[in-house]
């Protein structure tokens, strides 16, 4: 991240992670800006030429203007139940998978 964002090694170890991020932040802004700039262009360009695309975004859309995939919230009882059920369909098709499924949460909860 340092070197993409045009910092030396010194200056990314000195930064704080506030300032990392705005830094990110405002690379990933400024290349957005900038594919959009060509989009918008290629757009006039066509339109110029005589095509009968209706607007820029009908070229193509770019990945941070997809629609997003929202999970609705689930509660802790459901999870547990899902949980439950997993390892109950586990336990029935592949019963050694299952087994050593168990050891290594009864181990990781000892360890607890």
């Amino acid at each position: 991240m340092g070197a993409a964002a045009g910092l030396k090694e010194d200056e990314f170890w000195s930064c704080t992670p506030r300032y990392l991020y705005a830094l990110q932040k405002a690379k990933r802004d400024e290349s957005r800006q900038s594919w959009e700039q060509a989009r918008y262009i290629g757009f006039w360009s066509l339109k110029a030429a005589g095509s009968k695309v209706k607007s820029p975004e009908k070229l193509g859309k770019f990945p941070w203007e997809m629609r997003q995939v929202v999970f609705p919230k689930q509660s802790i009882e459901e999870l547990k139940k899902f949980d439950e059920e997993a390892d109950l369909i586990l336990k029935m098709t592949n019963p050694e998978a299952y087994e050593r499924y168990i050891k290594a949460k009864e181990a990781q909860n000892a360890g607890n």
